[in-house]
């Protein structure tokens, strides 16, 4: 599985990316530990705790602590949950993502963003956009480098 998070520790940046060991919600879910380690050797990389959470993380308060509650370095919105399904059906799964935000800056509040189905509405997307325009400038450059960093890794994985 691929894609972006939000940076929860000092030691990551935009555009790192990171392998998770395991992804926590209720509980801890765990990725295969040999493709893990096979990718990690294939592209050089952190391995990393990620905590999955129901709403976007938009303040480094919130950030710092999730870190510490967890201690996880990353977060995201759906790991755990797609691990926990994965898990148990037998598939063996990894989870390569990249850092799109990180501790040092907020992003916009998007929880009036997505409606009950997780699904994104666009109104209120640029609402909170222009609510918190340089927040919204970190998050907006920050997932375009992500999402650049992830088609590069895509295209090494696949060119392998």
């Amino acid at each position: 599985m691929m894609g972006l998070c939000g940076g929860l520790t000092t030691k990551l940046a935009i555009r790192d990316a990171v392998l998770y060991r395991d992804s926590f919600a209720s509980t801890a879910y765990t990725c295969d530990r040999v493709l893990t380690a096979k990718l990690q050797s294939l592209l050089n990389v952190p391995i990393v705790r990620g905590v999955m959470s129901d709403r976007v993380i938009s303040t480094i308060h919130d950030k710092q602590q999730l870190a510490t509650q967890f201690n996880a370095d990353v977060v995201d919105m759906e790991s755990a949950a797609a691990l926990e399904i994965l898990n148990a059906i037998g598939v063996s799964t990894a989870v390569l993502r990249v850092v799109s935000d990180d501790c040092h800056h907020n992003i916009p509040n998007l929880s009036n963003a997505f409606n009950a189905e997780g699904s994104l509405q666009t109104v209120e997307l640029a609402i909170a956009l222009l609510r918190q325009p340089i927040a919204a400038i970190h998050l907006i450059s920050g997932s375009l480098r992500g999402l650049k960093n992830l088609q590069e890794l895509t295209q090494k994985l696949f060119a392998m």
